[in-house]
């Protein structure tokens, strides 16, 4: 069984749209979707129900805010050998769960990253940020990537007191336990609601974060709230 977690707070105008592409998997491995409401106030939950009949789904709760505390609920219930991670303003291809399943027969890959694609119509700001991604070094990144689940545990899992990057401060520590492998047929499309003022605006908060995290040592910064666009 493969499961998916998808952290959720305030996604009413996305979270019908990334939902709908699971409808339409080709996978023929049975999964489940964990959506974890991380304290929304908004429509999420109500729309998100809508699917209870359509998708092996289930919801549940994160009370302590943070993208890391979400990610560490929904991993903590998910039921699959291997889980896969995306986020609720992303969108999935058909095969996304049948490429990741291929990717995971070579029992030397102990996860996989893929690329992501921004809703946009610039050629310019998907070839900057496909390269960006290049520069990576294979991190895992949240909406995109899968992991065994035993390596997952083993690891140590997310650090939940983090509310970014807490998919780079896992990268090194599952790489200690075997081969991440980043694989371009796995690309999702996510929204461009972060890089509205710019891409390299965009790239910047990341990295601004980063360096918050990793050099500084203060867990408490966050990414700006970005959540009023339209998938």
């Amino acid at each position: 069984m493969v499961s998916v977690v998808i952290p959720a707070y305030n996604e009413e105008k996305s979270i019908g749209s990334c939902l709908k592409a699971f409808t339409r998997q080709l996978a023929i491995t049975p999964f489940e979707i964990v959506l974890v409401d991380n304290n929304s106030t908004d429509n999420t939950v109500e729309i998100a129900s809508k699917f209870l009949t359509k998708l092996d789904l289930k919801i549940v709760s994160a009370k302590k805010q943070g993208r890391g505390a979400a990610r560490v609920a929904g991993f903590k219930v998910a039921k699959g050998e291997i889980i896969l991670s995306t986020d609720a303003d992303t969108i999935i291809p058909r095969d996304w769960i049948a490429n990741y399943l291929k990717h995971f027969e070579n029992p030397k890959i102990v996860a996989v990253t893929g690329p992501w694609k921004i809703k946009s119509k610039s050629k310019v700001r998907n070839f900057t940020a496909y390269h960006f991604q290049r520069l990576s070094l294979a991190c895992l990144t949240g909406l995109n990537f899968g992991i065994r689940k035993a390596v997952y545990k083993k690891s140590g899992g997310f650090d939940g007191t983090l509310n970014a990057q807490e998919d780079i401060e896992l990268t090194p520590r599952v790489r200690k336990l075997g081969k991440i492998m980043y694989a371009k047929d796995v690309a999702v499309l996510t929204s461009a609601r972060r890089y509205r003022k710019g891409l390299l605006k965009g790239l910047w908060d990341y990295q601004k974060a980063s360096i918050y995290t990793f050099l500084l040592k203060d867990k408490t910064k966050t990414l700006p709230d970005v959540r009023d666009y339209v998938l």
